[in-house]
């Protein structure tokens, strides 16, 4: 009888890898779209037909809630099915999985990590797998694909008229520009961007992470796919996933004071205050005239109980911005004065 795998991705790239060399006489391969449940899946499958592992792209929401889908499937095994082993997949390189990440894993109780799969690790990930199951690994014959030549960017024009489009606010012909980028080459991280940044405008922020995914799939250095993801997980109160973002971005690009920034505000949600004063402090470093980083670093300072230093940043983010006159930082600080509290 042959083991189950369950195997959930949101590359079609991987899918289609997984797919041709994963299954054999002894594992039978089951794909699972994205947008289903997996813990649901697993509640209504009976008890004989339930997968042994379960490998799972760490990047996909539940549909049902703003967790994680790795998250949701490492408690539901933990606390009901515990000889379901999981393994989370990342759309980066090995090199790119940071201790952070692995350490988030482990804590989940997932088997581990494993980079994103290509002809040349395909073995020894496979062998991984196959000795968590306690199974042989079958011979595994890599086919080399044939070369297609490079065309040219033929669709840069369709793209620049389709940022036009977006910024007019126009989405619908907008996307109709992508789908058609898209149809003519599926490889094109650029255009897999700006559907997400449709996606965001529409508040459809889950579509707006699948598809800045699929550029960082395309493209493992995307920076900008980078920075729009870890912002969309952010407004998602997936602080732990945006700070893994920005922290691929910031070994990519550690100039980039914008992601300093944003990883500022998920490290003060969670608590870690020095991780935040660092990064607003690396932002203003950066770019010494950076008003919003003034601002968060202000606000960040207040909440401590510095209030001088707090008074200090707010001053300086009022003079290089006009807009963040009166704004919730000063109000908070008269609120103080009229002896109430808001922090």
């Amino acid at each position: 009888m042959k083991v189950i795998v369950y195997l959930m991705h949101n590359s079609s790239e991987q899918l289609d890898l997984w797919s041709q060399y994963l299954p054999s006489d002894t594992i039978e391969l089951v794909n699972i779209s994205p947008d289903k449940d997996i813990v649901r899946l697993l509640e209504q499958t009976p008890k004989n037909n339930l997968p042994r592992l379960i490998l799972v792209e760490m990047s996909i929401q539940s549909p049902n809630n703003k967790l994680l889908q790795s998250s949701n499937v490492c408690r539901w095994c933990k606390d009901n099915q515990s000889s379901i082993k999981v393994i989370l997949l990342t759309s980066r390189q090995e090199s790119e999985v940071t201790k952070v990440e692995q350490r988030w894993a482990d804590r989940q109780g997932a088997l581990c990590i494993l980079a994103k799969l290509d002809r040349h690790n395909l073995h020894s990930q496979f062998r991984q797998i196959y000795g968590y199951l306690n199974l042989e690994l079958p011979v595994i014959e890599i086919v080399t694909p044939a070369s297609v030549p490079i065309l040219a960017n033929v669709n840069q024009p369709v793209l620049d008229k389709t940022k036009s489009l977006i910024k007019k606010k126009d989405f619908v012909a907008a996307m109709n520009h992508l789908k058609e980028v898209i149809q003519s080459n599926r490889e094109n991280a650029e255009a897999y961007l700006l559907c997400g940044e449709i996606y965001t405008e529409l508040k459809n922020l889950e579509k707006a992470v699948q598809a800045y995914s699929q550029a960082l799939t395309i493209d493992p250095t995307y920076v900008n796919s980078y920075y729009k993801r870890g912002l969309t997980y952010n407004s998602l109160k997936n602080y732990h996933a945006a700070i893994a973002d920005f922290n691929q971005l910031l070994n990519l690009d550690s100039n980039h004071a914008k992601a300093h920034n944003a990883r500022g505000l998920a490290r003060k949600v969670i608590g870690d205050v020095e991780g935040a004063k660092f990064d607003y402090n690396q932002a203003i470093a950066l770019e010494p005239n950076y008003a919003e980083a003034y601002l968060n670093r202000g606000l960040l300072h207040y909440s401590v109980g510095e209030q001088l230093k707090a008074r200090q940043d707010y001053d300086e983010a009022v003079k290089l911005d006009s807009r963040y006159e009166g704004s919730y930082f000063s109000w908070a600080n008269n609120s103080e004065i009229k002896g109430l509290s808001v922090f």
